[in-house]
Formats: C-alpha cells, sequence, structure tokens
C-alpha cells in the first residue's frame, strides 16, 4: 500500500493511496516516522479542483491538480467548470487558505464545513478570502452532527467574503469575522436547529467589517456583535424570526437601502462579548420593518431611509430613547422610550403615525412616554377620503417647538364604489350592492338578460382599468366578469343587436387608443376586433338602423393627458342582427 506524506508549516499529514487524511501531527511537535512500505511526499500548495473529480472531498488529494490538498497562509484553491460540484470538509483538523478563488464561467458549487466529532472543524480564509468571477451565487454551508461540535467557516486579517455569496449556518454552524475582515456583499444566514436546539451563528469580532451584506437570522439562529470592538458593527439589513445580541455595541443597518422585515428580538444580554446598552441605527434608503418587541436598551437613531413599527405588544425599540435625525419614524406599533424628532439642523425629519409600506393608515402609533419635535421636524397626517380613515399618534405628552411643520396628505381619490337604484313609481333612491372596484369615467351598459354590464374605467390621477362587472337585479350583487384586453376609461361602450358589447377607443393611462373589443356575455370573455382609423377619447358611438355603428369626433390625448383638437372622421363597425330589449329600473353606478 502506497501512503502520501504531506509536509506544510501547519504540520505533517499522513493520507492514503486515495489522498485522504489518516493522521496529523501539529507543526513544532518533534517526529520520528518510520516507514516500511513506500511513501510518496508532497508539500501543500495552490490547486484547482478538477474537471471530474473522484468524488466531493476536499481533503483528497487525487481530487485537485497539481495532486496537492490546499492548506496553508499561502495557498489558493481554485475552482472552474467541475462535475462534481458539492464538496464537503468534515475531518477531525483544520484546513486554512490564503483565498478561494471562483474562475470566470465557473459552475455553481456548494461547499460544506462540517463536523461529526468533539473538535471544532474550521476552514479558515486568512489572505484575500473569496474572489467570485464566475457571475453566478456560490454556496457555503456550515453544519454538524448530532452532539458534535460545529463546522465554522473563520474569516481573518483582512479576507473578503465576496460577491454573490451565501452562507448558510445549520445546526450550531458558524460564520465568524475577525481582525479587519468583511462580509463585503455576501449574504450570512443562521437557521433554526431542526431540534429547536441552539442553530446557526453569524459573529463579528473585531474590527470586522459588515459591508453591504445581508444578514438573515431564523428561529434560534442568531447574529452576535457583542464581542466586537466599539463603538460596534454594521451591517447592509438584517431580516428574519432569530436572535440580535449586541452586548454594550451599537448595530448599523441599512447600507445596502434593502426593505427588510424583523420578527425576531434584538437583544443586550447572551453574546460571546458580555455587555449591556447596546443601540441600533438605521441608516440607508430602504425600510426596516419591526413586527415584533426588541429589548436592547441603548436607544434607536434613525439617520435614513425609514423605520416601522408594527408590533402589537412590548415595544418595538427596546426601553431606550428614539431620535430620528433624518429619514422617518413611521407605522402603528407601540415603543417606550421617548421620541424626538429632528435636531434642529437642516435635516429633514418626520413622523408619519400608522402609515404602512403600502401607503394606507393603519391604526394608532402608541408611545409610552414623551414626543418632542424639534426645528425642521415633520409630522405627516394622511387621511383617506374614500374610506374615512387617517392616522394618529398617541404620546404622553407632546413638545412642539418653533419651525416644525404639520402636513395634511388625502390618500383618496374621491373615486366611488357604492350604487344605488332609481325607483320611477316612487321617485325614490334605494342603496344597493358596491361595485367590486371603485372607478370613475366608466360606462354601464344594460343587457339583454336584464343585468348591468360596467367596464374600465380609471382609478383617478389617470390610471386606468380593466375590470369589468357585473351586476344582477335579482340578487342584487355585483360579480366580476372578463376583464378588457387593454384597459380604458372616458371610452364608448355599445350594445349590438346580437347581445354583444362593442367598446371603441378612450384613454389608456395616459395616452388615447384606436382599438375596439367584443364582449359576449355568453362566455364573459373579451376579444379584439377591428381597431378606429384614429385614436381618441369622450367621442360618441351610435348604433345605427342597417346594424352599423358610427362614431363622431372626440380628442387624441398624449403624454399624460395634453389634449389635441377635436377629429372630424367618421369611422364605422358594421353589424347585421337587431334585438330591442326590454326597459328596467335605472341604476346607477
Amino acid at each position: 500500500m502506497k501512503y502520501e506524506i504531506q509536509l506544510s508549516n501547519q504540520g505533517v499529514f499522513v493520507r492514503n493511496k486515495n489522498g485522504r487524511l489518516l493522521w496529523r501531527r501539529a507543526s513544532g511537535c518533534t517526529l520520528l516516522l518510520v516507514f516500511l512500505l513506500p511513501t510518496q511526499f508532497t508539500r501543500a500548495g495552490s490547486a484547482t479542483w478538477n474537471l471530474n473529480p473522484s468524488n466531493g472531498d476536499w481533503e483528497m488529494s487525487r481530487n485537485w491538480t497539481p495532486k496537492t490538498v490546499p492548506n496553508g497562509p499561502d495557498d489558493i484553491a481554485t475552482f472552474g467548470v467541475s462535475n462534481v460540484t458539492d464538496l464537503i470538509l468534515s475531518f477531525q483538523f483544520d484546513n486554512e487558505v490564503n483565498g478561494i478563488v471562483f474562475n470566470a464561467g465557473a459552475s455553481p458549487f456548494a461547499i460544506t464545513v462540517a463536523s461529526d466529532s468533539s473538535s471544532e472543524y474550521v476552514l479558515t480564509l486568512s489572505g484575500v478570502g473569496i474572489t467570485n468571477n464566475s457571475g453566478i451565487t456560490q454556496n457555503f454551508i456550515t453544519d454538524s452532527a448530532e452532539n458534535a461540535s460545529p463546522g465554522a467557516i473563520h474569516f481573518t486579517n483582512s479576507a473578503s467574503a465576496g460577491e454573490l455569496t451565501v452562507f448558510t449556518n445549520n445546526s450550531q454552524g458558524e460564520t465568524n469575522l475577525f481582525d479587519n475582515s468583511t462580509a463585503d456583499s455576501a449574504t450570512l444566514i443562521a437557521n433554526q436547529d431542526a431540534n429547536e436546539n441552539a442553530g446557526g451563528l453569524i459573529s463579528f469580532l473585531d474590527d470586522s467589517l459588515g459591508g453591504s451584506c445581508q444578514v438573515q437570522v431564523f428561529g434560534t439562529g442568531s447574529l452576535d456583535i457583542s464581542a466586537h470592538n466599539a463603538p460596534g458593527a454594521a451591517v447592509g439589513s438584517i431580516q428574519g424570526s432569530g436572535l440580535v445580541t449586541l452586548g454594550g455595541n451599537n448595530l448599523t443597518v441599512g447600507g445596502n437601502n434593502l426593505t427588510t422585515t424583523f420578527s425576531g428580538v434584538i437583544q443586550d444580554v447572551g453574546g460571546v462579548g458580555g455587555g449591556v446598552g447596546g443601540s441600533l441605527t438605521k441608516v440607508g434608503t430602504g425600510t426596516l420593518i419591526f413586527t415584533g418587541p426588541n429589548t436592547y436598551t441603548g436607544g434607536t437613531t434613525v439617520r435614513g431611509g425609514s423605520l416601522e413599527v408594527r408590533n402589537g405588544t412590548g415595544s418595538a425599540t427596546g426601553c431606550g430613547a428614539v431620535e430620528v435625525a433624518a429619514g422617518k419614524l413611521v407605522g402603528a406599533g407601540i415603543i417606550a422610550g421617548p421620541v424626538t424628532v429632528g435636531t434642529g439642523s437642516r435635516t429633514k425629519a418626520l413622523l408619519t403615525p400608522g402609515l404602512t409600506t403600502a401607503g394606507e393608515p393603519g391604526g394608532p402609533l402608541t408611545l409610552l412616554n414623551t414626543l418632542t419635535f424639534n426645528s425642521q421636524a415633520t409630522y405627516s397626517v394622511y387621511v383617506n377620503s374614500d374610506n374615512s380613515t387617517a392616522n394618529q399618534v398617541v404620546a404622553d405628552g407632546v413638545t412642539i417647538t418653533s419651525h416644525s411643520t404639520f402636513s395634511l396628505t388625502d390618500l383618496g381619490l374621491g373615486i366611488l364604489s357604492n350604487a344605488e337604484l332609481y325607483d320611477s313609481a316612487s321617485g325614490a333612491w334605494s342603496a344597493t350592492d358596491s361595485l367590486v372596484h371603485a372607478r370613475s369615467a366608466h360606462t354601464a351598459t344594460l343587457l339583454p338578460d336584464g343585468k348591468v354590464l360596467v367596464v374600465g374605467g380609471e382609478l383617478g390621477l389617470g390610471l386606468s382599468l380593466s375590470s369589468a362587472e357585473l351586476y344582477d337585479p335579482a340578487s342584487g350583487t355585483w360579480t366580476a366578469t372578463g376583464s378588457l384586453i387593454t384597459a380604458r376609461s372616458f371610452y364608448t361602450a355599445t350594445l349590438l343587436p346580437d347581445g354583444k358589447v362593442l367598446v371603441t377607443g378612450g384613454d389608456q393611462n395616459f395616452g388615447s387608443t384606436a382599438t375596439a373589443e367584443l364582449y359576449d356575455p355568453a362566455s364573459g370573455v373579451w376579444t379584439a376586433t377591428g381597431s378606429m382609423a384614429s385614436a381618441r377619447a369622450l367621442h360618441t358611438a351610435t348604433l345605427l338602423a342597417n346594424g352599423k355603428v358610427l362614431v363622431v369626433g372626440g380628442v387624441r390625448r398624449r403624454d399624460r393627458g395634453t389634449v389635441r383638437s377635436g377629429h372630424r372622421h367618421l369611422d364605422y363597425y358594421r353589424q347585421t342582427h337587431y334585438l330591442a330589449p326590454e326597459p328596467h329600473r335605472d341604476l346607477v353606478a
């Protein structure tokens, strides 16, 4: 049997003929080896993963070219195209490389660092870190077997976690950043353990940098910055349902300008670095949404974007003070500490209670302490006249200084959905079922079966609708039917002798259209028919005795409602059948 002895400044490694690690002695130890069998000596060094390796074992030298396992502070592990892309590092000894390079056009790899023993298995990147030139996402996973120590990935010195890289930490697996290493724009994920034990862990220590990384923590998965040097760490964004431990440090969030939701708990205690008084700073242009209570004690500062609170219990921002220095504080949650809006400088700071990310009033913002508006602060109050809702703030005392602004904005469009019936015998109106969608500038056509077809229209602001609905006088209800092919408003609808409905022209958002469509009540489907010679809106359409439809005049709109002069063109639509429907009670919609 042939053995391979590998010498590096990490120690001496003995491998079998397949390159599997059998024994190791750390560097600095006295070693005497006597081999009675033929041996092969190789030294660790940089290598490229083979196109057709034997398996996915990182530690098997035959899987690399040259035939050596990268394991040293100067070694680079390079990956290109390969037919084996799921790799594992799981032996009882650690592995260190200067960097990992994914070449342009490389396959998508998944590299797992796992431990199945009482000793932690660590892959350390101590030099350049990860360079991803592949243009696609490359995945790294840390994991551990039941009752085993965690598999871990360490970044040291100034190593980078790279771009388009995802680190998924399962079952106590860890990704730890030391020294001046950086997460760059990687995605760092800490998942819940399947048995609800300690989940994955992401740690920023020393002076490590978060860059624009996305941090996602779920369940018992956690982010820990308690062992970072003061004043704290910054990450691009946080989201998920897991734990964030600050210790006495500040966590700055939002540098990647994403909008994310966090439903877990941000706390002071429980981290490896200890400490209390942790704080949070929101930066960037995105929105950070808190849907649950947090317990950190050092306060919250909003310097950019929006912080939205939606918690129903506890305090979304812990027990500390909240300062909106720039950006917005929005939402309909609960805040325990005193809130100050504005710093007195020219930077604009806003408080918009109750407003959700969907732009609708969402209930009161409850402040259990005082509220202060400093100079240059704006209190934005939103109402919706369409549904009679408004937002509000409830506070234990309000102070308003000079040069603060109160703004009232109506989110309603004045578009109605209600409908009424007129009884000509009594001369009285009575309410009936409301439309499925509020609309204006639509048409209502009485069909031969007594139902009423309402089509298109607009929501206001020039936004045309394609939806259609039917009113049934027997049940007094509206139901949706087939939608138009082209959204339109200010058009015409004509009942044809065969019971079908012809719609012509109209405005399509901010410009007029020449298209026409036919509605078949039997199928509830619209089909395109011949277009008019000229685009137009606000025209007339008249059913002639010979079954043709005469379209006259109107206006053509271009570029957000600019109106040109009326047209004199006459367009005809040929129809050969005729049916006179019976009159019914009038419906106003």
